[in-house]
């Protein structure tokens, strides 16, 4: 599927939000900005036209064009990474790949690459064959490494110090720590590295430590996967001891900070809970969330294991479901920003349903709307086996019906943007319709009203 896509540079600024100098954040974009364009990862759709984009765009969006915008989460973020500590490991130790280049100077090898996950194939494939050449190294136990917090239970954190330690770390999780992808921040202590070590000294936990705001950006277990739990306890009270601000995905902590900077395991989250910024609970493992949670900014609930909302569930920002095994949302639920359900079973909605952003229904089972919908961004039903619509539909943005089988709209439907009827059966339109914008196609016999947009 192709995407139209409003980018306006920040791809390429996201891109060079990982790299540690222009060289490498060349590279990345070489090898991955055409991919993220592409999609599907990291692209949503776009509700409105925003401020300051030129009239093309804004004619072709309001003539009905679906375009959209680049947007990551935790679990992309990780993605992104893992590429570009290849990378940046590939200009380190001078790979001879990149002197293979085009009439440009672009390396050939990152040109071929058109998809995310064959740059993701592409660095695994380092990471395997430098793990082999690593472990196979000379090393002295406990050189360059410096125990800061030991457990009764024999297990302790060591702070990783040379570009040996990082590789011997490399080599026994299964990720891009070494390879020479950490060695220049390490070394100028712009980066921290700690590594939770068992009895035997084998590694199970490597963190990454932003020096700058104490932020704790990685927290992995081996091949980049969430810790095993038996090790989530001296996980959390290293977190808890060292005040880290949070910015890695609480599927990966197992925490999460509330309004309050009291930490919570995810496996125990209380009612009531209120967190102030963004909940990325993707991939996890839990299957519950809390009564009464209250969430700033998004949650990403993406293949986890959820299996059921909680009562009076309110998010600030997008609510993002794909991938679980969802089937009903909770009364009272309130998101502050997109509800995108493609892709997920849910087959109703709750009555009075409140969402600030964009609602996508595209290829859902969802064939009846409630009563006292509420949506502030656009509504998309295209193609959906929804046959009517509520009395009293108020959609802040677009209302899309195309190759729906709706065949009348109801009285009191406010649109504020334009109303896309291509493919209706819809031959008449409510005297009381007000519609902002624009009626593109479907129409057979009334003209637009005078009173619309008042």
């Amino acid at each position: 599927m192709d995407y139209n896509v409003y980018d306006d540079g920040f791809i390429k600024s996201y891109l060079t939000g990982f790299c540690e100098t222009p060289v490498t954040a060349q590279l990345l974009t070489i090898c991955l900005e055409k991919a993220l364009r592409k999609g599907p990862e990291g692209l949503r759709p776009l509700s409105a036209v925003p401020q300051g984009a030129p009239g093309w765009l804004r004619d072709k969006f309001n003539a009905g064009v679906v375009f959209h915008e680049f947007a990551s989460d935790a679990a992309l973020d990780a993605r992104v990474r893992h590429v570009a500590d290849w990378i940046a490991a590939s200009v380190a130790n001078d790979e001879p790949w990149l002197k293979d280049v085009d009439a440009q100077g672009r390396p050939k090898k990152l040109m071929w690459i058109g998809t995310l996950a064959q740059a993701e194939a592409q660095a695994d494939k380092a990471m395997r064959r430098f793990a082999f050449k690593a472990a196979a190294a000379p090393y002295i136990e406990g050189e360059g490494e410096e125990t800061v917090m030991t457990f009764a239970d024999g297990n302790r954190i060591v702070r990783l110090l040379t570009p040996a330690a990082l590789d011997r770390e490399s080599a026994m999780m299964g990720h891009c720590v070494g390879q020479g992808a950490y060695d220049a921040s390490v070394q100028d202590r712009s980066r921290i590295i700690y590594s939770l070590r068992d009895g035997e000294n084998q590694a199970h936990v490597t963190f990454e430590v932003k020096v700058a705001g104490n932020e704790l950006v990685q927290c992995k277990g081996k091949a980049n996967k969430p810790p095993v739990e038996r090790y989530m306890p001296a996980v959390r009270a290293f977190i808890e001891r060292s005040g880290f601000a949070l910015k890695e995905a609480a599927s990966m902590t197992g925490l999460v900070h509330d309004a309050e900077g009291k930490l919570h395991s995810i496996l125990a989250l209380p009612e009531g809970l209120r967190v102030p910024g963004n909940l990325d609970l993707s991939g996890a493992t839990i299957t519950t969330l809390p009564k009464g949670l209250s969430v700033g900014g998004f949650l990403a609930l993406a293949r986890s294991a959820i299996t059921a909302l909680p009562e009076g569930l309110s998010v600030g920002s997008y609510l993002y479901l794909r991938g679980t095994a969802l089937r009903a949302l909770p009364e009272g639920l309130r998101v502050g920003g997109s509800l995108m359900l493609n892709g997920v079973a849910i087959t109703s909605l709750p009555k009075n349903l409140v969402v600030g952003g964009r609602v996508d229904l595209r290829g859902t089972a969802i064939s009846v709307l409630p009563d006292g919908l509420r949506v502030g961004g656009s509504l998309d039903l295209s193609e959906t086996a929804i046959t009517a619509l509520p009395k009293g539909l108020w959609v802040g943005s677009d209302l899309e019906l195309g190759k729906t089988l709706i065949m009348a709209l109801p009285e009191g439907l406010y649109v504020g943007g334009n109303l896309h009827l291509t493919g209706t059966r819809i031959t008449e339109l409510p005297e009381d319709l007000q519609v902002k914008g624009m009626v593109v196609n479907g129409l057979r016999q009334r003209p637009v009203r005078p009173s619309w947009g008042a």
